[in-house]
């Protein structure tokens, strides 16, 4: 890794700062961050698909021609480390930014598209949907078109119901004729029963 290390800063190529905020960072002689602080960068294998281990217990690993890769192995793969400091370590780190950055940046651009909209929307030129402008008639014909399909999918589902409905009265009629038929057959046996 310290090749590595040197490359990057060689080239000046910048990789994910690692250090936490003084409230969340671990002590300095604590085992973690010095583990931490020396796996970086850090070396991820993954894998999608579980395979048999050796010893019979199914594992997740990638599969090369020459063997498995355990991605849990901290020999091959540094996932275990990645997923601590992202899901462990810096967990509110990351729901703080989501939540003042990128959120806040969403709604921005939606309270502008929301302002152009009404802008525009006043002068009668154009309307946006779905972050897309479209004119007037086209908006029409797009509304003609949905009230097409609607009223085709409404006849569709009338028909079938109809279809369905007809299809329960025949099979009424035919279970009531058999109900009858046996009603006699049974009477018949009945009949002959009495006699003997």
């Amino acid at each position: 890794f310290c090749i590595f290390r040197c490359d990057f800063d060689s080239c000046e190529t910048t990789c994910f700062s690692h250090s936490l905020p003084d409230s969340h960072r671990p002590p300095e002689d604590s085992p973690s961050h010095a583990s931490y602080a020396a796996a970086f960068p850090l070396a991820v294998v993954g894998s999608r698909s579980t395979v048999q281990g050796p010893n019979g217990v199914a594992m997740r690993a990638r599969q090369y021609p020459w063997g498995n890769v355990d991605v849990e192995n901290p020999a091959f793969s540094d996932l275990s480390i990645l997923r601590d400091v992202v899901l462990c370590d810096n967990t509110y780190n990351l729901m703080g930014t989501t939540h003042s950055v990128h959120y806040e940046r969403f709604r921005a651009a939606h309270l502008r598209r929301q302002r152009q909209v009404d802008d525009e929307g006043e002068s009668g030129d154009a309307v946006q949907t779905d972050g897309c402008f479209h004119d007037q008639s086209e908006v029409a014909d797009l509304r003609r078109k949905l009230v097409k399909m609607v009223s085709d999918k409404e006849r569709e589902i009338e028909a079938a119901r109809t279809e369905l409905v007809n299809k329960f009265d025949k099979l009424k009629n035919i279970h009531e004729i058999e109900e009858r038929e046996l009603r006699a057959q049974l009477q018949l046996v009945d009949d002959e029963l009495r006699r003997y």
